[in-house]
């Protein structure tokens, strides 16, 4: 018998136990182990283009300086809004303020003169839900063709003072 014939017998063979050894746990985490040894070895590293990750940066950096005036100019205008939406306004402006400066410190720069996020940056202390006052307006007053404008809701949290 050659080494083909030993070769290819021992395969059959192999074949024929694999559903059997498969059952076992010991074989499955060890062939496992292997396969992954196996497909780390035969992937490559990925290769990083520096263009497109900046360009990713400064769409995202726009996109985020876009919400965040949009929001900015929500909140000029949400006083006559319940205070549940009052607080979730500032919350979500409390997050884009923090979400911007996360990404400008993973850059690791500010961004260039001139752009639109350079002109309106944000504070360096973004402030917290409790910094802005929740506005309210008179309920008796009337909105154009005499309706009444309704009730805006007191959200109270914690305990009364």
């Amino acid at each position: 018998m050659d080494s083909f014939e030993l070769t290819a017998w021992s395969l059959v063979v192999l074949l024929l136990l694999l559903p059997a050894l498969l059952r076992i746990a010991l074989v499955r985490r060890v062939l496992v182990r292997l396969g992954t040894a196996a497909l780390e070895r035969l992937t490559p590293e990925p290769v990083v283009d520096q263009e497109a990750l900046d360009l990713y940066r400064a769409l995202q950096r726009e996109r985020l300086q876009r919400d965040l005036d949009r929001l900015r100019r929500v909140l000029l205008t949400d006083d006559t809004k319940s205070a549940v939406r009052q607080i979730g306004n500032r919350m979500a402006h409390d997050r884009l303020v923090h979400d911007l400066a996360e990404l400008e410190a993973v850059v690791g720069r500010g961004p260039a003169p001139g752009t639109a996020s350079s002109r309106a940056r944000p504070p360096a202390r973004a402030a917290a839900v409790e910094d802005w006052p929740l506005q309210g307006y008179d309920p008796s007053a009337t909105a154009p063709g005499g309706q009444h404008r309704p009730v805006v809701e007191v959200l109270e949290l914690g305990r009364r003072r």
